[in-house]
């Protein structure tokens, strides 16, 4: 699904309301979210990762560079604070990123259930499509997005393999 502008889509508004829906879902859960916004159409979710990887993440969720001294960012990054840490890994990252996983795909449904008749427009451009398998019932999608890569065609809408490679 891509649109431009000038050809006379009539959701420009819709889509427009589910973008800010949908930010405003990933702020509140505190997702680490690089940038959400509409291009081409479409619901456009660039994601740095799930899960806490040190406690800038924590923090300062969404910053590309530190706001910390020196002297914190180096335990911070590459210490105890950190995913190389064996105790931060077992006992933040992980359990993080399990959580960062239910939330991502419960602000996709929530806003696919606030507009259905976007959900290609939603979905289609998605960072992890693999969490968001279900959303869409697979029977009634018309599959109107589809992604080609070396392991087959899939369906960018209800996630569905459609030809195996």
């Amino acid at each position: 699904m891509s649109h431009d502008w000038d050809d006379g889509w009539e959701y420009w508004d819709d889509l427009n309301a589910a973008v800010d829906y949908f930010s405003k879902l990933i702020r509140k859960y505190r997702l680490p979210v690089t940038q959400v916004k509409e291009k081409y159409g479409t619901l456009r979710c660039y994601m740095s990762g799930l899960g806490f990887e040190n406690l800038h993440y924590i923090t300062h969720p969404g910053h590309c560079y530190s706001r910390y001294p020196k002297w914190l960012w180096r335990m911070c990054c590459g210490g105890c604070l950190s995913s190389r840490n064996w105790f931060w890994r077992w006992l933040v990252y992980r359990p993080s990123a399990w959580v960062h996983s239910k939330l991502y795909r419960r602000a996709y449904r929530k806003t696919v259930e606030k507009w259905p008749h976007l959900a290609a427009e939603l979905l289609s451009m998605a960072d992890a499509r693999d969490l968001l398998v279900g959303i869409v019932d697979q029977d009634k999608c018309e599959h109107s997005s589809t992604w080609t890569s070396n392991k087959g065609r899939q369906c960018g809408v209800c996630m569905k393999w459609l030809e195996e490679g």
